[in-house]
């Protein structure tokens, strides 16, 4: 949220990255309790690693796409030497 009220781009990545890893730690501890009971549910760990994964690295991409048109904007501007 305050990176939103400041309009910065990078407190948004970090606070997305921070709620990615608070799921990820969550995820942890509920694959190891689910384990504990069902011992036929191995790979749940592993599914969930791949799907958080898979969510960053299309934020990436997002994010890759949308500085696209600040770099072209800043194409024509004096270069130092």
């Amino acid at each position: 949220m305050l990176g939103k009220v400041l309009t910065s781009r990078a407190l948004i990545t970090d606070g997305f990255n921070s709620l990615v890893g608070g799921v990820m730690g969550f995820s942890i501890l509920l694959s190891a309790e689910v384990f504990k009971h069902n011992a036929a549910v191995w790979y749940l760990d592993g599914s969930v690693g791949v799907l958080i994964g898979l969510t960053i690295f299309a934020y990436g991409v997002k994010l890759l796409i949308d500085m696209v048109p600040r770099v072209r904007q800043t194409r024509h501007y004096e270069m130092f030497e």
